[in-house]
């Protein structure tokens, strides 16, 4: 599986420290050498931007200066989450770190100051299966009085035992998608506030990936999508 949809934002970073150094894409077990080299080639070919699946998050964010600006990312105990609030930091920006693991968001707040001592960072919890706590985060950001320029929904789950969250939802559809369509809707007003003020337009970034092809073979059930069967 190979996350997309944040090209020219995120991917690994050769020159990290081994907290950050983190492999972002994986392939499918059944995927033989030969289609794994004919999709990198393809990812090569077909971006105009001159960045692929191996270019870094420091090579594709060069040049940028993000002082000023304020982005919450989702997600940013693991993996790509962790890349990015760490480059985003680098370049400038104010990062929020959105999570569910307060406690293991703190220590990557504290690795990446560590090496970035002029880093502004913070973290605030975030359940995304859980429309009430994507409701207080909201509340609680709209009253930080933070502007909001950048807005990257990360988080995900995946392949978990099947079990419903707390509003009765299929766990994974309401983390994935639910609990991030909720949270944009919420937070659209800062975004335009702060487009309107700063005079920059702001910025929504969807992380997501090809999972949804592994499924039934009539598709992803909708209608019983609450269903263990």
């Amino acid at each position: 599986m190979r996350w997309v949809g944040l090209i020219g934002m995120v991917g690994t970073n050769r020159t990290a420290t081994k907290a950050f150094k983190i492999n972002f894409s994986s392939t499918n077990r059944h995927t033989t050498q030969a289609e794994r080299k004919r999709e990198r080639k393809s990812e090569l070919v077909m971006c105009p931007s001159g960045f692929s699946s191996s270019s870094t998050a420091e090579e594709v964010t060069h040049g940028i200066h993000g002082t000023g600006l304020t982005a919450i990312v989702t997600g940013t105990t693991h993996g790509i989450g962790i890349e990015t609030a760490r480059v985003l930091a680098l370049r400038g920006v104010h990062v929020i770190m959105a999570v569910r693991n307060v406690t293991a968001a703190k220590a990557v707040k504290e690795a990446i100051v560590k090496e970035i001592p002029t880093a502004k960072v913070d973290v605030m919890e975030l359940d995304l299966s859980s429309m009430a706590s994507v409701r207080k985060f909201a509340s609680e950001f709209s009253s930080s009085g933070f502007p909001l320029n950048i807005l990257i929904n990360n988080a995900g789950i995946t392949a978990t035992p099947f079990s419903l969250s707390k509003d009765n939802i299929e766990l994974q559809f309401a983390t994935n998608h639910l609990g991030h369509f909720l949270l944009t809707h919420l937070l659209l007003d800062t975004m335009k506030k702060t487009a309107s003020v700063s005079k920059k337009e702001g910025r929504i970034v969807n992380v997501s990936s090809d999972g949804h092809q592994y499924t039934y073979p009539e598709g992803i059930r909708l209608d019983k999508i609450n269903d263990e069967s």
